[in-house]
């Protein structure tokens, strides 16, 4: 679900169940905040993501976050946005800190995510940011350039869910965006990023399935055994003064790197329609530290 660069910040995502056994009470409990691990320890930490079909066949993928010591959100997971954005009714009182800046942020469907920045401790599944970092806590959502013609004004804000299509009661009330975006501008941040962690590794859950993929944060050298390179776009985004990783890459994974200059590149975005289709096929490392998106046949 990417962003429109030059607009503001923004992200979300809520959903009813597909298939039982996949989606909805089968996850295992979520550790206290307390006992949670650092993200920024360099433990292994083994989330698992569900997946969930909209009205209208849309597919979307979530995983289970926390603000603080609050409850768990059912939350969209986004590899092509950054951040984490939560709808106000799904932010407990008390739980984060607003900064006095409030921030709006366009999305390829042109929906527009409005509200203050705020601090607050962020879990995500069994891992947790041992500092406060940045979200976004949505207080309203508009459609940016297209009047009425986007899933914000489909629904009122009550009914309004993050990745919904603007179905009523659809879609999610929190958006995780773990894209390795550096942004430079006062705004969200991605957790993973804020908190320490350097890589992770995205394993959908393939449609043909009931089981859950995995988010995993500080894989280890068991994970990262068989990984390979791919190409990836690059370009400023917004006021950045170096280039920034998008979510394009080259559509032959499998060739030697220096060849696939000559491939056209495609889209790598869990929360896009045909942005996921080749984590079907691929489990996908996005390594901070070195600036490089692998991927590995499944």
């Amino acid at each position: 679900m990417s962003e429109r660069a030059g607009f503001g910040l923004l992200a979300g995502v809520f959903a009813v169940c597909l298939f039982v056994l996949a989606s909805c009470g089968h996850s295992p409990p979520l550790l206290p905040m307390s006992q949670a691990i650092a993200i920024g320890s360099g433990m292994r930490v083994a989330v698992p993501i569900y997946r969930h079909r909209l009205d209208d066949n849309n597919v979307r993928f979530w995983v289970w976050t926390r603000i603080g010591n609050g409850a768990p959100i059912e939350t969209f997971l986004d590899t092509g946005s950054v951040g984490l954005r939560v709808l106000t009714r799904a932010a407990a009182a008390g739980q984060y800190e607003t900064l006095g800046l409030s921030i709006a942020q366009a999305f390829a469907g042109d929906d527009v995510l409005v509200g203050p920045l705020a601090n607050a401790i962020v879990g995500i599944g069994d891992a947790t940011t041992s500092m406060p970092v940045t979200v976004q806590i949505v207080t309203s959502v508009r459609c940016d350039q297209i009047p009425r013609g986007c899933a914000a004004a489909q629904v009122s804000f009550s009914d309004y869910g993050i990745g919904g299509d603007g179905f009523r009661g659809e879609g999610f009330d929190a958006m995780l965006g773990i894209s390795m975006r550096h942004l430079t501008m006062p705004e969200v941040v991605n957790p993973l990023l804020a908190a320490g962690g350097q890589r992770w590794i995205v394993i959908l859950p393939r449609p043909d399935t009931f089981s859950p993929g995995t988010l995993i944060i500080n894989p280890d050298a068991n994970d990262l055994a068989g990984f390979h390179k791919v190409r990836v776009a690059f370009r400023k985004y917004r006021d950045s003064p170096v280039p920034q990783e998008t979510d394009m890459i080259a559509n032959c994974p499998d060739r030697p790197f220096e060849a696939q200059r000559s491939c056209e590149m495609t889209l790598l975005d869990s929360g896009s329609f045909g942005g996921h289709q080749l984590f079907y096929y691929y489990a996908v490392l996005f390594d901070d530290a070195q600036g490089t998106i692998s991927v590995k046949p499944r």
